[in-house]
């Protein structure tokens, strides 16, 4: 389209003017100009996205910015140039009259890949952003004809007075203000997918400020591409805290995290790497009163799971779904109780224990094994109940005097090693209570 500079500046603060000329008028449609198109309508246009409209002040940023680079009216693609209108200057919210045409601000641009390739500068979407010379779109609250020329004349101001620069500022993070994310959430003239981002960025900030969690865990990847804002200010907050791998900070899940999160599965050996095993008791994330003993994890297979990923230098993050009176259903209480018994008996081997230089083995006697250390002292826990009055260790052996135990029983146990296997002779069954798993505390580290 030929452009036409009009030198006229307006003489109030609440008139702008139309640069970019048309042929003729344009009939103006609710979703976007008649005769206008998008490539992309996943992402670009609709009703929040009606009208673009770019400030002909940002021109000569950009002449110094990309020299060399013929720069005609419309080149950001918009469908108004208008001279008056800067970003810090208009309010989310604010409702002009142009024409025949009622129009309502309601986002700035995010702009998207293509305005790289239009360019030719692969940073162009950054320096866009960075820039906050993003322009803005206009909703259309009445159609009607506009033409070149036409003067944008503010009807009313929004009384939230939350700018379109302000926008860009939080959302290019240039702005930590938690009180202005609530108030963008809460902003009706803001489309409804901002207003989700704000309060969830919101949501983040209070839960932090308010309580200064040791652990921020995350899902499904949210929020997508920016995640980083939200660990940066967790860090800053909690210096000590640690994140999952379930953020997106840049396009892609797990490109910074401090633990790891494999869902419903176990590692095959140690990782050194901190990780967490996540699950049901069933195979729902909450409360199903379809459970029942058939399809949820036995106390049995609790323990052993337990141990298996501890053994591995893991933890278990275990959901526990209430039901809508908070009450904690039967099954779901049994299993609960049954690891607690368990580790009455047996928590030295698990808290506050570490790795040690391998994580299982199977004894002669087809019983599994799993190794923990703690404060000096290792624990060869069996996940199966012994049929006879020994087991054998391959691999271990302990200087003389060494002693052993199993714990929740009295006494020490004799041991006698061959080579390198170390036979001990277990309690009498009489002395060992039954238990999903057995664990031998060796006094010592092993040779």
């Amino acid at each position: 389209m030929p452009a036409s500079i009009n030198r006229l500046k307006p003489k109030k603060s609440d008139l702008a003017y139309l640069r970019r000329s048309c042929c003729c008028s344009a009939t103006r449609k609710p979703e976007h100009l008649d005769g206008d198109g998008q490539a992309d309508l996943t992402v670009h246009g609709g009703a929040d996205k009606a009208v673009y409209v770019y400030p002909f002040e940002h021109y000569d940023y950009w002449r110094d910015e990309l020299p060399g680079t013929d720069l005609p009216l419309g080149i950001f693609g918009e469908n108004f140039t208008t001279t008056g209108l800067r970003e810090e200057e208009v309010n989310i919210g604010d409702r002009f009259h142009i024409g025949t045409v009622k129009l309502m601000v309601t986002q700035p641009r995010l702009p998207c890949y293509k305005l790289g390739i239009r360019f030719g500068q692969p940073d162009m979407v950054k320096r866009f952003l960075t820039s906050r010379r993003t322009g803005f779109y206009f909703r259309v609250l009445q159609e009607g004809e506009v033409g070149a020329g036409d003067t944008l004349e503010l009807v009313s101001r929004d009384g939230n007075n939350i700018t379109v620069a302000n926008i860009t500022q939080l959302y290019t993070r240039e702005q930590n203000n938690p009180e202005l994310f609530h108030q963008a959430a809460q902003l009706e003239a803001l489309p409804e997918s901002w207003r989700d981002y704000f309060y969830a960025n919101a949501h983040w900030r209070e839960l932090i400020d308010r309580y200064h969690p040791s652990i921020l865990w995350n899902d499904l990847g949210y929020p997508i591409g920016q995640a980083n804002e939200i660990m940066a200010y967790f860090y800053n907050r909690v210096p000590y805290g640690v994140v999952n791998d379930r953020f997106d900070p840049g396009g892609q899940l797990g490109l910074h995290f401090d633990f790891s999160t494999p869902e419903y599965s176990q590692l095959t050996q140690i990782e050194s790497h901190k990780w967490e095993s996540t699950r049901g008791l069933g195979y729902s994330f909450g409360y199903n009163q379809n459970d029942t003993d058939l399809n949820m994890i036995s106390v049995d297979e609790l323990v052993d799971l337990f141990v298996d990923i501890v053994s591995k230098n893991g933890n278990l993050l275990l959901n526990i779904g209430p039901k809508a009176d908070g009450s904690i259903s039967k099954v779901q209480l049994e299993r609960l109780e049954g690891l607690g018994k368990w580790l009455d008996v047996n928590g030295k081997a698990i808290f506050g224990s570490r790795y040690w230089i391998r994580a299982e083995d199977l004894t002669p006697e087809r019983i599994r094994v799993r190794y923990t250390t703690n404060k000096g002292k290792l624990y060869a826990i069996l996940l199966d109940e012994p049929t006879f009055g020994k087991v054998t260790i391959p691999g271990i052996i302990l200087p003389k005097k060494a002693n052993i135990t199993m714990l929740g029983v009295g006494g020490k146990l004799k041991w006698q090693q061959y080579s390198q296997n170390l036979s001990i002779t277990l309690p009498h069954k009489s002395l060992v209570k039954k238990s999903p798993a057995y664990t031998l505390e060796i006094g010592c580290m092993p040779l």
